[in-house]
């Protein structure tokens, strides 16, 4: 099972930490969602480029992202207002279970319910800036 390290609104940002976190041995691949997040969830895609390492390698990429040379990767990530974690995901709408995100999805879209960003670490939900 892979975990969400970080997450980015540009590919590149993504790509640069990805490298860095291959470099030094931990394994990371990049999703995308931002084609999800147009067509499944019917919105601008925001904050749809994860950096995912497997979940037995997320305590090493942690720490290599505590380092002083890690920490500049993390600037550009979507970061949680509330603890500061990168590891962010839009809209707050679970995949996992389709009546639940389909039921969601058409709240939203007749402006019901707002979409939201959500802090996966401290379980915070925000609105999008702007």
């Amino acid at each position: 099972m892979k975990t969400n390290v970080a997450t980015f609104e540009q590919p590149v940002e993504a790509e640069e930490l990805t490298s860095y976190l291959n470099g030094h041995g931990v394994k990371a691949s990049i999703q995308d969602e931002r084609r999800l997040q147009r067509f499944w969830f019917w919105t601008k895609p925001r904050a749809g480029i994860h950096v995912l390492v497997q979940a037995d390698q997320f305590p090493a990429a942690h720490r290599l992202l505590e380092e002083t040379t890690g920490q500049p990767l993390l600037q550009k990530a979507v970061h949680c207002p509330a603890c500061g974690s990168p590891r962010v995901d839009y809209p707050d709408m679970t995949r996992k279970n389709f009546i639940p995100a389909l039921t969601a999805q058409f709240l939203s879209l007749f402006g019901i319910a707002m979409r939201e960003f959500y802090c996966e670490d401290c379980h915070h939900t925000w609105q999008p800036p702007g």
